[in-house]
């Protein structure tokens, strides 16, 4: 059994989720395989002679002061801090954690809160725009009315699909999303709302799904990379269930947990693999 096989087993039997099996790895055997993989991929990157610091790991909380409205919380978008440290210097990266290469849930919020980060940035946020997303998820008053219901695919989720939309709120989205591509998939895979000292440098992808396999075996990669890797992919498309994609991120309905709680109604991003 090799360190990266040994530190999920020791992972399982110590009941740990994946990002702290990473967190262990780094802080209990720095000279492993894991530990060794995300110090050098970040070092190499940033240029930092490792053997002039002490490092070590840290968990983020779960959650922070948002930098838009201090008075609600947030997630952090890093789930692991790494620290280099010696007498004259300190360096920090945060690092986001997933544990499958499958699409997987990368920012969840609503699209008040979308909003908000989209002026905050002076970004032109239409009530088309508005509206149109507020449908899409079925959030707040936005949602069908039972005779609409009638013509509407998934009418018993209390929203509409992308193409059932009215013309101007399609143009909205896509206008909006094609516009912006860049500002929203840096904000929902390194930014979020979050202080910036909680944003993510880095992209821990594990290469299967480990709650399946039980391995672990990942990829890791600067997030400015992963950013630009999206942005290479391509723009605003609609997808065949009707919701959309901006590059590599996938944009949906949340559609999870209780059916009459404003979360089931969320705005969810979502990404596979590095």
């Amino acid at each position: 059994m090799n360190h990266i096989q040994q530190a999920g087993e020791d992972g399982r039997s110590a009941g740990y989720g994946y990002e702290d099996i990473i967190l262990n790895a780094i802080n209990c055997n720095l000279n492993g395989e894991i530990a060794q993989k995300v110090i050098n991929t970040i070092s190499q990157n940033e240029n930092l002679d490792i053997s002039t610091f002490h490092i070590c790991a840290e968990k983020m909380p779960s959650k922070v002061i948002d930098r838009f409205q201090n008075t609600k919380k947030t997630s952090p978008k890093a789930d692991i801090r790494i620290n280099f440290r010696n007498n004259e210097e300190n360096y920090s990266f945060g690092i986001s954690i997933k544990s499958s290469n499958i699409s997987i849930q990368v920012q969840i919020t609503n699209i008040d809160n979308f909003k908000r980060a989209c002026i905050s940035q002076s970004l032109d946020f239409s009530e088309d725009l508005y509206v149109g997303l507020s449908k899409f998820c079925g959030f707040g008053q936005y949602k069908p009315t039972d005779e609409e219901k009638i013509n509407l695919i998934q009418g018993e989720r209390d929203r509409w699909l992308i193409p059932e939309l009215n013309q101007n709120e399609q143009i909205a989205i896509q206008n909006f999303f094609t516009e912006n591509q860049e500002f929203v998939t840096k904000l929902v895979l390194k930014e979020g709302t979050a202080l910036e000292e909680f944003f993510a440098d880095y992209y821990l992808v594990n290469n299967t799904k480990y709650s399946q396999t039980q391995e672990v075996d990942f990829c890791i990669k600067p997030m400015s990379e992963v950013i630009q890797k999206s942005l290479n992919k391509g723009g605003y498309t609609v997808t065949e269930k009707g919701s959309f994609h901006i590059g590599s991120v996938t944009v949906q309905m949340k559609g999870s947990g209780g059916r009459s709680t404003e979360a089931y109604h969320g705005f969810q991003f979502n990404k596979s693999g590095c």
